[in-house]
């Protein structure tokens, strides 16, 4: 580096803002002066010379411009945190399918909004809207990717935000009192993000509470994505009543999987 030095030092290299620039006229001249160019007054050089001349400085402009910036770019490198564990998820859609979603919606129409992202939206006889968004989160410079969503994951909020037990390495469920009818459910495992964002319209005859629902939509995901389960039990969602009997199904700890009670 000790070429930049000394260009800066005869104002040849210039810094502005962090930035690095050669002043092309004056790199000329003195390669021009070095090489044997004539004084003020004398007789120019022929062209061969000033074409030589100036072909050097184009040369030497090149040269240490990008020694700069692979300089500058392996500093950058170097500082990033290390990225994983994980590299890569399925679609979006495909962590929720119509099967598992059959105790809440029957005939749900899923749409693929992007790989990160899916749509699901109610039929005729529905009343819930799901959004369901996937993140692999990247390392930052001086931070890894698992620091990094979870700083992400502490950011999201736009509600009253209470962390869950179990789920993935953290989990956090957002609601709302003004909202009763929407809860939004993040998961962290290693540096993925996934969300469960649920809009039940008519809450007051959903088969559990929204925040609940919301949960084991979560849950489901994580599975589907084959990322590590919760590993403390989540609450159970009740079937929704049979037609005509206003008696409940079995419980179920996730969707379309009964279980016992305890006791």
């Amino acid at each position: 580096m000790a070429f930049l030095r000394d260009a800066h030092r005869r104002g040849i290299l210039r810094q502005s803002s962090g930035v690095y620039r050669f002043r092309h006229i004056e790199l000329r001249n003195r390669l021009a002066d070095t090489h044997g160019t004539t004084a003020p007054g004398a007789d120019a050089p022929d062209g061969p010379v000033r074409r030589r001349v100036a072909a050097m400085a184009r040369r030497t402009v090149v040269w240490a411009t990008s020694l700069a910036l692979l300089g500058a770019l392996t500093a950058t490198a170097g500082a990033y945190g290390p990225g994983g564990p994980h590299d890569g998820l399925p679609p979006a859609c495909e962590l929720l399918s119509a099967q598992q979603l059959a105790p809440l919606m029957q005939e749900p129409s899923i749409r693929q909004a992007g790989h990160d992202q899916c749509g699901i939206n109610p039929g005729p006889a529905d009343s819930a809207t799901i959004t369901l968004d996937t993140q692999i989160v990247q390392p930052a410079p001086g931070k890894s990717a698992v620091a990094q969503a979870a700083a992400h994951l502490r950011r999201w909020a736009g509600g009253e935000a209470q962390w869950l037990d179990g789920p993935g390495d953290e989990a956090r469920l957002v609601t709302r009192a003004d909202l009763p009818n929407w809860a939004k459910v993040t998961v962290r495992s290693g540096n993925v993000l996934i969300t469960v964002d649920l809009v039940h319209h008519k809450p007051h005859i959903a088969p559990a509470p929204v925040s609940v629902m919301a949960q084991q939509l979560a849950r489901t995901a994580l599975r589907n994505a084959a990322l590590p389960a919760p590993s403390a039990p989540w609450p159970s969602m009740p079937r929704p009543k049979a037609p005509g009997t206003g008696l409940e199904g079995p419980a179920t700890g996730s969707f379309g999987i009964a279980v016992q009670p305890a006791g």
